[in-house]
């Protein structure tokens, strides 16, 4: 997918580009080595808080996992590039890093996140009486399980068939098709709260919290969703159109701009969704202030012993943190039980 090996002879030396392009494939180094501790810097956290217990969780630890190695290959790629030993680069046999097929799996599960994303709250939505309550981790590893699979098979078809244009338009629909999905579900979640709340069905707590749980991350992933669509997306069509197109300048062009993109992608993709963890938040707050990047004020002191907790459409409370449990059941019973006054927007 993109492999440098497809790029023997270097167009922008010949077209008088080549600064611009040694400027661009050192920000592509200096962006995946950002990338790289920031995902040492975020594995602590997760240690530290133990973010790996939600099927959702689980998926986005497995994808992110494969983005330090995706790193690695783009920075010696690039490194070869900016000191001009590209022949070097290709004459050397390695499967770590060197053979095609490698790079490809190696850089496809990022690419389909939103589909195991999809997957996994399309299961939320199905089994809303006990998804959280029976935690059926058979759900994540099986989406894992498909996504490495369809990885390798991605790998198979652009090193070693002329299947290309086919899995491209299969994957930009999927890509779009789960996107749809996503909204979808969402507005279903939404249509149980709201049936409920009218027509005073009588759900558990446990099914009224996870509609809850459901609208929420859906909210929280607005932004999210869309880094998961519009990078692949991108990434995709640059193969696509890199396999067709003759010219080598506009080949190094998409070149870079795929890298960029997945970059991009590996970077924007955990920052949000680790935004939609408190408990991650309040830990990384509590290490920047520690280290001194950030300084503790009365305010924030105030705010270390309290929490901030939104309702199911975005409205924050704030209460001590040993109240937690409590004000959030109790809210919760009331925002199903009182009679509904006013529609609220999403």
């Amino acid at each position: 997918m993109l492999s440098i090996e497809q790029f023997n002879e270097r167009a922008f030396k010949q077209d008088g580009f080549y600064i611009w392009f040694l400027a661009l494939f050192l920000l592509i180094v200096i962006l995946n080595v950002f990338s790289m501790v920031y995902y040492m810097f975020n594995l602590i956290i997760t240690v530290r808080v133990k973010y790996y217990r939600t099927n959702l969780q689980i998926l986005h630890q497995v994808i992110y996992a494969t983005c330090p190695f995706s790193s690695i290959i783009l920075i010696i790629e690039k490194s070869f590039d900016i000191l001009g030993k590209n022949q070097v680069f290709l004459s050397d046999s390695s499967i770590f890093v060197y053979k095609p097929y490698f790079r490809t799996a190696i850089m496809c599960p990022p690419l389909f996140a939103l589909t195991a994303i999809m997957l996994e709250r399309v299961f939320a939505t199905w089994f809303i009486k006990d998804y959280e309550q029976k935690q059926r981790h058979s759900v994540a590893y099986g989406i894992i399980f498909f996504m490495f699979l369809v990885s390798i098979l991605t790998a198979y078809i652009f090193n070693s068939t002329n299947l290309i244009l086919i899995y491209v338009a299969v994957h930009l629909f999927l890509n779009v098709i789960c996107y749809i999905v996503s909204i979808i579900t969402y507005k279903i979640n939404q249509k149980y709260y709201y049936d409920n709340r009218v027509n005073k069905q009588d759900n558990s707590l446990v099914t009224r919290f996870q509609i809850a749980e459901n609208i929420k991350v859906y909210k929280f992933f607005s932004h999210y969703l869309f880094v998961l669509a519009f990078f692949p997306i991108t990434c995709t069509a640059c193969a696509l159109i890199i396999h067709y197109d003759s010219s080598p300048f506009h080949r190094e062009i998409l070149f870079v701009i795929f890298d960029l993109s997945f970059t991009l992608l590996c970077i924007l993709a955990p920052y949000l969704i680790l935004k939609t963890s408190e408990q991650w938040q309040n830990d990384l707050e509590q290490i920047l202030t520690k280290i001194g990047i950030k300084k503790s004020t009365k305010v924030q002191m105030v705010h270390e012993r309290s929490k901030t907790l939104k309702n199911t459409f975005g409205e924050q409370m704030e209460f001590e943190t040993s109240q937690h449990s409590d004000m959030y059941f109790d809210q919760l019973r009331t925002s199903w039980n009182r009679k509904l006054t006013k529609v609220v927007r999403v």
